[in-house]
């Protein structure tokens, strides 16, 4: 994120806040699904999973 980021036109100030507001995003998601005993990443089982994973890796919803 911090590379795409860098070819948006914006403050550095704001790009850290973005950045910053995706790592703890990230590690959120992670949080929840440790919580919940599943995996987080590359979990496919359920509908609700497979959102999550997606989030998590790609940073959109899945298409469908």
């Amino acid at each position: 994120m911090a590379w795409v980021a860098s070819y948006l036109h914006m403050e550095a100030r704001v790009r850290g806040g973005l950045l910053a507001a995706d790592s703890v995003m990230e590690v959120a998601g992670i949080m929840r699904q440790a919580w919940r005993g599943v995996p987080s990443h590359f979990n496919q089982e359920t509908g609700f999973n497979s959102v999550v994973t997606t989030v998590l890796v790609v940073g959109a919803p899945p298409r469908r």
